[in-house]
């Protein structure tokens, strides 16, 4: 092994051990940055609270008897919780919404909660699938539309879209996104800005 190699070695494993504190402490610093919210964006903390608010809201739908749980979706939002989706009976409605004003970590709830009448076809519920599919595929194609925080319930052609959105430019451009799909009879915009 000749002398310059070991010289260059020797040095090179020296300089990484006098950085290797500065560059561990570069490292944690730039992943906690990336945890940490703004105005907008929530921080990882943020996004797990908001996620058990949602899991225990959904439980406790599920297990009341009032409720049909399956037929509710919830979205949360700094403690911002959202009911949406398809209801039998203002009786439902009403007890979602106190179920949801009850639960641990709920600051304020939206309702965006439909009544209907009688169960849908085996057709008209594969109809409302498929509708969905397509509204999806429409947003996600929109470059201004964030079609990940979008939550879209149909039922016999009724569109309602809830769920949370950074401004009322992409709130208006998804409703009128989804309103120009075939065989979408309403829409019912219920996204809120963040």
């Amino acid at each position: 092994m000749n002398l310059f190699y070991k010289f260059t070695v020797s040095r090179l494993f020296s300089f990484l051990f006098t950085c290797r504190k500065g560059f561990v402490i570069g490292i944690v610093s730039i992943v906690l940055a990336g945890c940490v919210g703004d105005g907008i964006n929530r921080s990882t903390g943020e996004m797990v609270d908001d996620a058990s608010v949602a899991s225990r809201l959904k439980t406790a739908l599920l297990a009341d008897g009032t409720t049909d749980g399956l037929d509710i979706e919830v979205e949360s939002y700094r403690g911002r919780v959202q009911l949406i989706g398809f209801a039998d009976s203002q009786a439902e409605v009403d007890r979602a919404l106190e179920i949801a004003g009850s639960t641990a970590g709920v600051m304020s709830v939206s309702n965006a909660l439909q009544i209907v009448s009688n169960a849908r076809r085996v057709g008209e519920y594969i109809d409302d699938t498929v509708l969905v599919t397509r509204i999806t595929s429409a947003l996600t194609r929109n470059s201004a539309v964030s079609a990940f925080n979008i939550e879209i319930e149909v039922n016999r052609g009724v569109v309602i879209l809830g769920g949370f959105v950074d401004s009322t430019q992409e709130r208006d451009l998804a409703g009128q996104v989804t309103e120009g799909i075939d065989g979408v009879e309403q829409v019912i915009n219920s996204l809120e800005i963040r």
